[in-house]
């Protein structure tokens, strides 16, 4: 029997996924490094951005105060952190500049991620699982800072998979932009292959496992060049072929795979979580300690594996080690609510009961705590870059007064040690700011700057003191013209001149050295 048009419109719209029903939030951020051009030659923003397609267009402050969300986003945060995290136009103190790609229309961009997944049986024999997965599309986002650094966003929704398993493999092929590594073309690890859908004619199919790969150069997949190249202009990761002026270099500044922000609804495993061990442990705990690490209902494996994005299984099978990475990556505040949150140096994931009641869960993590995220990263990336800058002082490429100037910009607008007044969101901050070393990086990177100031003083320092040793002789010199005159007066003995002006040049040259070795 045929459908109807009012039928077909009324299950196109019951397909469509509705807000806040979705099972998780899965949010891929890609880092990297936009602003290097050939022989360390800096990129000005103008010009890379002539690499984006017409569909990015700014969100800009101005245009965005009106929009859902905002008010209590805009409030959750200290002005320092909103003018690191609004785009405030093209003026001379702006510190980042935020796009939003125009061509995602919700219910129909969808994600897809396709692999093979082998399961060995008894006596080795092997059968085979086609996995797939299609999430919608929610935003392509872009975040360009001043500091050189760029963070390409993927914003997904996954309204049909709620087994742990699924949403594993989601964070884990979905985060991989290479293989991990090569071995006859195939890997278990990635994604064979990860699709975007615009629409009905646009798709892009980016091959990852099973792609061939030269040692020397690295291509990025489709889903990410094809969102930073426009008709006349294009990205690429081999420096060489980077003319900057058509053809703009981009590097990955934190390894081969995404950062991943990720929010789960589970009502019947996170309940399992909170129950109350021993009469001083959650269950989680428990199972560390008191269950085979590598056991199918070990929670905390199971917790692991979720907050780690370990896709392979546990990699830790110490129990003690097992309990003390969850005692230091988990944070607990909401569990008894029914939330627990993990944070490590390339994930921040939450798993929940409540995503139903966006209020109190899915609307601070997609408003608030993602943008936490990205400051989070952006300072880490930055970091990074400085350290590139340090390596080329030391080379003679850079000057080290300019290197420090930037630093000290980038301290004052980015480097934030507190960004918010709210507890919980001091707390996940700081627990973001430890797992990705910024700390310790900030530290490394201001000792190194010394260290090169240091020398260049010294440099400084030695040069000057051998032009003062050299005016002394030259002093002396004049001296002992004018002892010789005094040689002439017959009332002074004939060696006390020679014997002053000898005595001069060696205290003065015991002095030049000393303060030399000094420095």
């Amino acid at each position: 029997m045929a459908t109807t048009k009012a039928e077909a419109d009324s299950k196109e719209k019951k397909d469509q996924p509705t807000k806040y029903t979705a099972i998780s939030y899965h949010t891929f951020i890609f880092p990297f490094l936009w602003a290097i051009g050939k022989d360390g030659t800096t990129v000005d923003i103008k010009d890379f951005t002539k690499c984006l397609p017409k569909a990015w267009e700014r969100d800009k402050f101005s245009e965005i105060q009106n929009t859902p969300d905002f008010y209590a986003q805009f409030r959750y945060f200290n002005p320092a952190a909103r003018s690191a995290i609004y785009d405030h136009g093209d003026d001379v103190n702006g510190i980042v500049r935020n796009y939003r790609f125009s061509h995602i229309k919700y219910g129909t961009s969808k994600f897809k991620i396709k692999n093979t997944v082998t399961h060995y049986g008894p006596l080795g024999k092997k059968t085979y699982e086609n996995a797939e997965y299609e999430l919608y599309i929610n935003a392509f986002r872009l975040k360009l800072y001043n500091t050189g650094i760029g963070l390409l966003v993927y914003e997904l929704e996954n309204h049909t998979y709620g087994d742990l398993t699924a949403i594993n493999r989601i964070n884990d092929w979905g985060r991989r932009l290479y293989m991990p590594f090569v071995k006859d073309g195939t890997c278990h690890l990635c994604a064979e292959t990860v699709t975007i859908t615009l629409d009905e004619t646009t798709a892009w199919n980016s091959i990852i496992s099973g792609a061939q790969y030269d040692a020397d150069k690295i291509d990025l997949p489709f889903f990410v060049t094809n969102l930073l190249t426009s008709d006349n202009y294009s990205i690429t990761t081999d420096i060489k072929k980077a003319n900057c002026k058509t053809v703009f270099y981009i590097e990955p500044v934190i390894g081969d795979r995404m950062f991943v922000a990720c929010i789960y609804q589970n009502q019947k495993w996170v309940p399992l979580l909170k129950e109350w061990k021993d009469g001083d442990v959650y269950a989680y705990q428990h199972d560390a300690l008191h269950k085979a690490s590598d056991a199918a209902d070990n929670l905390a494996k199971q917790l692991y594996e979720l907050i780690f994005v370990d896709g392979n299984g546990t990699s830790c099978l110490n129990r003690q080690m097992l309990r003390d990475l969850l005692d230091d990556h988990i944070y607990a505040r909401w569990l008894e609510y029914g939330t627990i949150t993990g944070i490590t140096e390339y994930s921040m994931i939450t798993a929940t009961t409540v995503l139903e009641k966006p209020a109190y869960t899915a609307t601070p993590f997609l408003t608030e705590y993602i943008e936490m995220i990205f400051l989070a990263i952006a300072q880490r990336a930055s970091l990074l870059v400085f350290e590139r800058l340090i390596s080329d002082s030391a080379q003679g490429k850079q000057k080290i007064i300019d290197v420090q100037q930037k630093y000290i910009q980038f301290q004052s607008q980015l480097l934030l040690q507190e960004i918010t007044p709210e507890q919980q969101g001091i707390e996940l901050y700081d627990e973001l700011l430890e797992s990705l070393f910024i700390e310790k990086e900030s530290a490394q990177i201001e000792n190194q700057i010394a260290a090169l100031f240091d020398r260049k003083n010294y440099e400084n320092d030695k040069n000057e003191s051998w032009i003062l040793f050299i005016l002394a002789i030259l002093g002396v010199a004049e001296t002992v013209s004018v002892f010789s005159d005094w040689a002439n007066c017959t009332c002074i003995p004939d060696f006390v001149a020679p014997v002053i002006a000898v005595a001069i040049i060696v205290i003065i040259a015991v002095i030049g050295f000393v303060k030399i070795r000094k420095k």
